[in-house]
């Protein structure tokens, strides 16, 4: 279960090169720390591998600059490392540019939101399909998105005042609605 986390993304996205990278044994951590510094980077290496490791896992799920900055300097992903606004924009587009089928998919879920609002049918790759609010997975499960809208939080919830985010989708959840992305 090594990594499972980043190789169920690279499976769903088909970023075959990367799960073939770690079929070989190659340290994807290491090699994307290598070329966010542009050195070779090893296991020893324990803060630059965390920075790696954090891009890497972080960058999956379209983590920005200033949320990469942050969780380097509390030291989530090793010992805390200090980067700029520039670093975290570079690691940013770093992932980005290594792992464009992740970013495509990004793209198809953008989509997805809608056609799960309004009940519409969809497939990706064999993988998933949506139909009546719901995404039906692999495994025959299903996540149901019944209730999701496209709102301003103070249409969703109308005793606070606007936030400023403008428009946003939102699911329901026992605590109430949250925003979803």
């Amino acid at each position: 279960l090594s990594q499972i986390e980043y190789r169920l993304l690279l499976w769903v996205t088909g970023q075959t090169d990367k799960l073939q990278a770690l079929a070989d044994g190659v340290d994807l951590y290491c090699e994307f720390a290598g070329e966010f510094y542009g050195e070779t980077i090893t296991k020893d290496d324990k803060p630059r591998r965390g920075v790696g490791k954090q891009g890497i896992l972080m960058g999956g799920y379209g983590a920005g600059a200033a949320t990469q900055i942050a969780t380097a300097a509390g030291g989530g992903y090793g010992p805390p490392v200090k980067m700029s606004e520039a670093d975290g924009i570079r690691m940013r587009d770093l992932y980005r540019s290594m792992h464009p089928c992740v970013v495509q998919f990004w793209k198809w879920c953008d989509h997805i939101l809608s056609k799960l609002a309004d009940g519409s049918n969809a497939d990706y790759k064999g993988i998933f399909s949506i139909s009546n609010h719901k995404i039906h997975l692999p495994n025959g499960t299903s996540l149901d998105y019944t209730g999701l809208r496209w709102a301003r939080n103070c249409d969703v919830y109308p005793d606070q005042k606007d936030d400023g985010e403008g428009y946003a989708w939102w699911e329901p959840s026992r605590k109430g609605y949250t925003r979803t992305w």
